[in-house]
């Protein structure tokens, strides 16, 4: 490759006119070199020529620098990835019966009614607002123009495509589609936020109307504020998992299908005394009656939140929170729910009673 060197462009003579001459030398597989010219009418139009024979330079420069036997390999994988991609558009299976499909597979896997729930919905909702129908014909340029006409957030992508990248990874596998377009997709960069919390007086405005106008609902906002689980936990939860000082969480409620226990707090205990209904009952719709009471807007996963920014301010032990929590280490901790909450915040937090 050393023969080479940059396309130029000279003003010169042509058949009798002023024209514009872009030439170059470029190396073939011999190890010598040939001069390729090109001549045009504009300037505008011998930057563009000079522009592609750079990267003819280039091209040339990696084939000739292959040996034998490697350009035979290229040859194949390109044959082989253009037979592949020729399959899949020839399959013209659409988003909708692939989703179809898809769905079913992951019922057949386990899934729970939830998780296929979030995962049929993101769907429909791609086949909805993507301009191509036919799977293998989606690209990253229509994903990225629905996130953008719907102004999705950073977090809400992220968890878009936590889903959609499995489901094309498993077309590609089943031959309805050559590429992942997800893994192009450009990510919004925004300022990181701390986690949203209830303060302590609001959290002691919620214990007060739903004693007043729900006192079956007390467990739930108990167990979600002062054990930090889960709302489907609390969800699949029932009174017979509330030990003397743990609340067992089994692998089947827990988020994680991992077994946790969790460790009773003695606020908690006066909580759940009072008794009420698990799992709770007209979860939503009660829900709303005492928020609306409160006279503020509902934090989703607010209370888990509380729980662990209070928690760490008060124990100053990241590893028991993390622990408490369900996670492996300490880094979901810090990126997700920390919160900065004074000891005498967490103090107060902590003796929040009946």
């Amino acid at each position: 490759m050393g023969s080479e060197r940059a396309a130029v462009i000279k003003k010169t003579k042509n058949h009798g006119k002023s024209r514009y001459k872009v030439e170059v030398r470029i190396p073939d597989p011999n190890g010598k070199s040939k001069r390729v010219r090109r001549f045009c009418e504009t300037l505008e139009q011998a930057k563009a020529i000079q522009s592609d024979l750079k990267s003819d330079i280039v091209t040339e420069g990696f084939w000739s620098a292959l040996r034998p036997t490697q350009r035979l390999q290229v040859i194949r994988m390109w044959e082989q990835h253009t037979t592949t991609r020729q399959a899949a558009q020839d399959s013209a299976i659409s988003l909708e019966e692939a989703a179809s499909i898809y769905l079913k597979r992951k019922e057949s896997l386990g899934l729970r009614a939830s998780s296929l729930k979030f995962i049929r919905n993101i769907l429909r909702r791609m086949n909805r607002e993507v301009s191509s129908k036919q799977l293998s014909l989606v690209t990253v340029h229509d994903i990225e123009r629905w996130f953008g006409n719907a102004g999705y957030s950073k977090s809400t992508v992220k968890g878009i495509l936590n889903k959609l990248g499995p489901f094309f990874n498993w077309a590609i596998r089943e031959g309805y589609c050559v590429d992942n377009p997800v893994k192009e997709v450009g990510i919004p960069i925004e300022d990181e936020k701390p986690p949203a919390i209830f303060t302590n007086t609001e959290v002691l405005k919620i214990f007060k109307a739903a004693q007043l106008i729900c006192p079956k609902m007390v467990p739930y906002f108990a167990l979600g504020f002062f054990a930090g689980l889960r709302p489907e936990e609390i969800k699949r939860l029932s009174w017979s998992a509330v030990q003397d000082n743990f609340i067992e969480i089994k692998a089947a409620k827990a988020k994680t299908r991992k077994r946790r226990l969790v460790s009773i707090e003695p606020n908690l205990v006066s909580w759940l005394r009072l008794g009420g209904d698990l799992p709770p009952i007209n979860l939503r719709v009660n829900r709303q009656h005492i928020i609306k009471a409160c006279g503020f807007c509902w934090l989703q996963d607010g209370m888990r939140h509380t729980y662990a920014s209070n928690h760490l301010a008060h124990y100053e032990n990241p590893n028991k929170t993390a622990h408490e929590l369900g996670h492996r280490d300490t880094n979901m901790l810090y990126r997700h729910y920390r919160e900065l909450v004074s000891n005498a915040a967490a103090s107060e937090y902590w003796n929040i009673l009946p």
